[in-house]
Order: C-alpha cells, then sequence, then structure tokens
C-alpha cells in the first residue's frame, strides 16, 4: 500500500512521523511525505536514508492568503496523480482542511487526520479570528466528513470538534500526542546547584514567552543566582512575538535567549524545570514530552494539551494561563525546595514510559489506520 502523509512544513513531518512511518513500512506499505519545500539537504539526506520519499508541496502553514490556499488545494490533485496513494494520512488544520476536500474530488482510498492541536483557529474573538472560523469551519466539516477517522491528540479537542458538529464522536481516535523516543530521550539525574529553568518552543505570544518574561523578572530580583532561559526563534505565524519584544525582554537581562539549537537534550539535561506557559490550543506538545522522557518536573497551563502532561503535585504543576504571579509562584516552589524537583524528576520519566512511549502511541494510530491486526494490514500493501 502507497501511503501519504502530509504535513506542515518538512522538519515537524519528518520529526514527527518518522517513527510512525518506519512501522508503516514495516507492515509493507510504502511511504511519502509531503510538505512545503526545503533547502536543508541533511534532513533531505535523512529522508532517504529513511527509505521514505519527499514531495514538496506549495503549502504556507501560517499564513492567511486565500489565493496561496487555492493553490495549494489545487495543486493537490497533481500530487495524487503523481504520487498515486492508496492512503492519506492528514495531519494539522490546513493539511486536514485542504487535504479531506481534495479527497473528495481526486482520491478514492481511505482518508484519516490528525488533529495535532485546534490551534490559533478556534482562540481569540477578534474580528479576524471570528470570521475566519465561520468560513473555515464549514468547510472543515465538510473535509472530515470524507475521513475513515479523525484523530485527536486531547480530549478536549475531541471534545470541541464533536461539539461543534465538525466529526461524529464514533469516528474518532484518541491518542497520546506524537509520543516520545524513551531511548532518544534518556533519563537524566538533576544537576546540583542553583535551578536552571528551560522553555523550548516557537516563540509565539501564545506559548506564553510574554507571562513568562514577566515571571523571570519578579523572581530575579530576589533569586539573582537562578537562571532562566527561552529556546527557539520567530515564527512566521502571525502571532509571532516581535523583534521589539525579545529586545525588551534582553535588556531586563532575566529571560537568556540562546537561540535555536540542532539537539536540545545537553540544555535538557543541565535544567532543572521544564516550563511551558502556554495558552495555545495544543494537541500534545511535543516539546513537554521530551523534558518528560528527560526526566524534568513539568510547569505548564491548565489548559487543553497542556494539562495531559502533569498529574498535579506528581511530577509537576499546572498554573492558570495568563497570569505572571502564578507562574512565578510555581517557579518559585522549585528554588525554595530544591529536593522538589528531584522528587518529581522519577514521576516525569514514569509518566512518559506509561503515557507517552512513541512506541504505544504509534501502535494505536496504526491500529486506527490499517486495523489490529498486522498480518491483514500487511495484506493490503
Amino acid at each position: 500500500m502507497k501511503v501519504l502523509i502530509l504535513g506542515p512544513d518538512a522538519h515537524s513531518v519528518f520529526r514527527f512521523r518518522r517513527d510512525l512511518a518506519a512501522g508503516m513500512r514495516a507492515l509493507g506499505h510504502r511511504v511519502t511525505l509531503a510538505a512545503p519545500p526545503t533547502q536543508d539537504q541533511a534532513l533531505l539526506s535523512a529522508i532517504r536514508k529513511a527509505k521514505m520519499t519527499f514531495e514538496p508541496l506549495a503549502l504556507d502553514r501560517a499564513g492567511l492568503d486565500p489565493f496561496r490556499d487555492l493553490r495549494f488545494f489545487l495543486s493537490l490533485k497533481d500530487l495524487f496523480s503523481r504520487v498515486g496513494p492508496d492512503l492519506l494520512f492528514l495531519t494539522t488544520i490546513k493539511p486536514m482542511l485542504y487535504g479531506s476536500l481534495a479527497a473528495r474530488l481526486w482520491h478514492q482510498g481511505p482518508c484519516f487526520s490528525m488533529l495535532a492541536g485546534a490551534g490559533s483557529l478556534f482562540m481569540g474573538s477578534s474580528p479576524l479570528r471570528v470570521a475566519a472560523r465561520i468560513l473555515t469551519l464549514p468547510f472543515l466539516k465538510l473535509g472530515l466528513s470524507r475521513n475513515q477517522a479523525v484523530l485527536f491528540q486531547n480530549p478536549d479537542d475531541r471534545e470541541l470538534f464533536s461539539r461543534l458538529g465538525l466529526v461524529d464522536p464514533a469516528r474518532t481516535v484518541l491518542v497520546a500526542g506524537s509520543g516520545v523516543d524513551l531511548s532518544e530521550y534518556p533519563f537524566r539525574a538533576v544537576p546540583q546547584g542553583p535551578p536552571k529553568f528551560l522553555f523550548v518552543g516557537r516563540f509565539l505570544k501564545e506559548k506564553g514567552l510574554g507571562d513568562l518574561a514577566q515571571a523571570t523578572v519578579l523572581l530575579k530580583r530576589r533569586y539573582p543566582k537562578v537562571r532562566f532561559q527561552a529556546l527557539g526563534g520567530l515564527d512566521p505565524n502571525p502571532g509571532s512575538v516581535s523583534e521589539r519584544d525579545l529586545s525588551a525582554w534582553r535588556g531586563e537581562g532575566a529571560l537568556e535567549f540562546p537561540g535555536a539549537v540542532a539537539d536540545v537534550r545537553p540544555l535538557l539535561a543541565r535544567s532543572t524545570v521544564f516550563v511551558l506557559p502556554s495558552y495555545y490550543r495544543e494537541g500534545v506538545p511535543r516539546s513537554t514530552l521530551e523534558a518528560l522522557s528527560t526526566g524534568r518536573a513539568v510547569i505548564t497551563c491548565d489548559t487543553p494539551g497542556c494539562r495531559e502532561t502533569v498529574v498535579e503535585g506528581k511530577n509537576g504543576l499546572l498554573v492558570p494561563p495568563r497570569d505572571p504571579a502564578a507562574l512565578a509562584a510555581a517557579m518559585e516552589r522549585f528554588i525554595l525546595e530544591p529536593s522538589l524537583a528531584r522528587r518529581m524528576s522519577r514521576a516525569s520519566r514514569r509518566l512518559a514510559e506509561s503515557k507517552f512511549d512513541v512506541r504505544k502511541v504509534n501502535r494505536t494510530i496504526l491500529s486506527a489506520l490499517f486495523g489490529p491486526s498486522p498480518r491483514r494490514s500487511s495484506r493490503l500493501g
């Protein structure tokens, strides 16, 4: 069977679906990844090494230009003709929306979607976002009706889509995020010394970076030896923080910005607590799963997707969204109680092992796509 996976960008579709694609190949299927073009030769080489094919797409992941989106939609006819997929697997909102609609016209085989977080479409009450929802939701409902099943990464998103009538609840599947490779992110003991708090993510306003900056200013005055770091960079998304914001936060001298790094594991190993004060409609944040696997206590918001990664008081703390004072108070607990991070460290690793092991997650996804029997699945190829 030929499987076509559509994703929002080449890096994430390979990084997050590499193990899933390997599972598909183990069942005898051929896998093609489709995403916007990339000039990253190392990434393209890794895709070839994994025995997958890459097809570039004219997809503007974060843009709002309807004409560019229309060109992307029409380009899917040529893509389907070129690849000849037997099964479509669509991830994130735009590929789900346009891929599902295109499947109604130009694809005869089964189609599945996985929502990796409802995202900004379902957030806010600005006229632009309200208009975007009014225009998009009917087409999303029409497209998703073409899907054999829609996979959700957290129960809040499944409830939202069911309540809005976008999906039939009987055709939904709940999975524990994208999972994490426990061997790739091995447990590391919490280092001694003053605490180091680490944020990893895209620099979007909804990721709570501004709240983190305010909280660190409050704490740095009282605890000058404590360090706060934010890994990542500016994003093409309209909701990205600005250069002006970053300059102001740097000027305050509390939050450090090392930039984006190719490998986050050394910084996770040197950190004490992972912090993600996101009020974005996350699926299950992959960065948090990597922190759990490494054995880091987590401070995050009591919001969809984020709350799935914390058992309150066991492996971390949940705080209200958009509340820098509450965030500062949660971080201060780890400063005042040095043993707390070490005590929660093992609980985080156990949670990663029991719930978020990528092998377990992928078994659920493969079962949804091909049925519970591997033998039956392999005969479909």
